[in-house]
């Protein structure tokens, strides 16, 4: 008996890698992204590809909001994650943060966000400055930086944190071209250990019934993949609780019919 299930086979789909397989489910071949640094989803198992950058993924990875900043931190470039562990940015970074340590300006990140946003401390810096009353001056300077990167930056154990608070605090406009963007890749992002959070917080912020279609599109030729996914069915419970039932009849139906 030949079975149909991707999980039997373990050759990549080649369709599914260039962003349009339209078997979904019912692909002969796995639906999985081989990522940087072999950290796509056949490899994680719970860990992050970040291991060697201070321990600084999950909980302290962008501290939902920077909550080590202000007077703890003696500079910017240095960090602690909570657990007395130092991690200091060394490079360029350190050198773009050191600079903006001493004249706090905008104009100083320039050309720097997407470096930054990699980084444990340039990305807390980046959230810090989202939540505070320079939000205005920075906020079209990070999406325009971040947004030709923002599949990437999603599945990145810093940037999707930075991720996360952009879709918090961009415009209506923003959110929808976000969304066009990712969703080729919603699949495969929300498969992912670091990504997954980051389309969590998506399926939070639609708002109009277009967002809402744009995802569903996305997502619906892969729920069963996505429920069976240590990652992707926290994207499908976010779904549940957040858009209608009407919404949600695409999950209702791939279920049913599984």
């Amino acid at each position: 008996h030949h079975h149909h299930h991707h999980h039997h086979h373990q050759t990549p789909c080649k369709f599914f890698l260039a962003g349009h397989c339209s078997r979904g489910d019912q692909c002969a071949y796995a639906h999985v992204v081989p990522g940087k640094g072999g950290d796509g989803p056949m490899h994680h198992k719970g860990m992050g590809g970040g291991r060697g950058r201070g321990r600084g993924r999950g909980r302290h990875g962008g501290g939902r909001g920077g909550h080590h900043g202000g007077g703890r931190v003696r500079s910017l470039s240095t960090s602690s994650d909570g657990g007395g562990y130092e991690y200091t940015s060394f490079g360029p970074v350190g050198e773009v943060l050191n600079k903006f340590a001493a004249n706090p300006d905008v104009s100083e990140l320039r050309g720097h966000v997407y470096l930054l946003a990699k980084d444990q401390n340039g990305c807390r810096l980046l959230q810090r400055l989202l939540d505070s009353d320079q939000k205005p001056q920075v906020l079209d300077v990070i999406y325009a930086e971040v947004f030709d990167h923002m599949n990437e930056l999603m599945t990145d154990p810093f940037g999707n944190y930075l991720c996360q608070k952009l879709i918090e605090h961009c415009s209506d406009e923003q959110r929808l071209s976000i969304i066009q963007k990712v969703t080729p890749d919603l699949v495969a992002i929300s498969l992912n250990i670091h990504g997954t959070r980051a389309v969590q917080k998506l399926v939070e912020s639609v708002r109009t019934a277009t967002e809402v279609s744009l995802v569903v599109e996305a997502l619906q030729t892969s729920v069963v993949t996505l429920i069976k996914d240590l990652n992707g069915n926290h994207v499908v419970q976010r779904c549940l609780n957040h858009l209608d039932s009407s919404q949600n009849q695409f999950i209702y139906d791939a279920v049913a019919k599984h």
